[in-house]
């Protein structure tokens, strides 16, 4: 007979061991939301167990962290495999130190970059750029797929602001921008204004902002110059406010 409740009736690590202590062989069926865990016992021993995103100890490991949902225990049913072949209480204690020092490392990677944001929008400040224009820069670079990289430079040419589409290097692009910069700044005529470079690698966009500031777009390869035209002109309309 299967033996049926709730995360609120029993928490998750008495649960675990619930079967420990009567010996049980079978099946314990954990819901929490829409996570899902199949953890099985051989005579009070857990064998094996499963999520949609872990098995064995890394399982554990996640269940562990369950405080609502329901569980249901299916006496009798076999493992086809085992994954898990220590002690139970040596698992359940390694699944919570694993647990706290995830929950450590994360909260010093959140406290770093909130630490980051405050240096960088301060930063931002600085070169007189809107830290909200410069986040609105970044979620459009990583979510436009036309786009691979933006760069805003100074008058000097010194890179105020970027943003990648991926974690990758890009060749040259160093070179592309000192290239472009030192265009800007020695055409003859002046009051350069907008710059097109394309090649194999893709279509390069550079476009002068306020206070002579200069918007570089690398696009894609393959994407069409206007494609790459319009959408170094939406990213420059974050930060021409001031243009003159």
């Amino acid at each position: 007979m299967a033996l049926q409740g709730t995360l609120s009736d029993i928490g998750i690590i008495d649960l675990l061991q619930f079967p420990f202590a009567g010996r049980k062989t079978g099946e314990l069926i954990v819901t929490s939301g829409k996570q899902r865990a199949a953890l099985f016992y051989k005579e009070g021993v857990l064998v094996h167990a499963s999520t949609e995103q872990h098995e064995g100890q890394d399982a554990v490991v996640e269940v562990v962290d369950w405080q609502e949902g329901t569980f249901e225990f299916q006496p009798g049913v076999q493992a086809q495999r085992a994954t898990i072949e220590q002690e139970l209480h040596r698992v359940v204690m390694m699944a919570l130190k694993t647990r706290d020092e995830r929950r450590d490392e994360e909260q010093r990677r959140r406290e770093e970059q909130a630490a980051r944001d405050r240096v960088r929008s301060e930063q931002m400040r600085q070169h007189g750029l809107d830290p909200d224009a410069c986040e609105q820069l970044e979620a459009t670079v990583r979510n436009h797929s036309a786009v691979q990289h933006a760069s805003i430079l100074g008058l000097n040419g010194d890179v105020l602001l970027e943003a990648a589409a991926s974690d990758g290097q890009i060749e040259a692009l160093e070179e592309m921008r000192l290239l472009v910069h030192t265009l800007r700044r020695e055409h003859p005529r002046g009051g350069l204004s907008r710059v097109f470079l394309e090649d194999a690698a893709g279509t390069l966009v550079a476009q002068v902002l306020g206070e002579g500031r200069l918007l570089v777009v690398l696009a894609a390869p393959g994407v069409a110059l206007g494609a790459a035209s319009m959408a170094a002109g939406k990213l420059a309309a974050l930060f021409d406010k001031g243009k003159s």
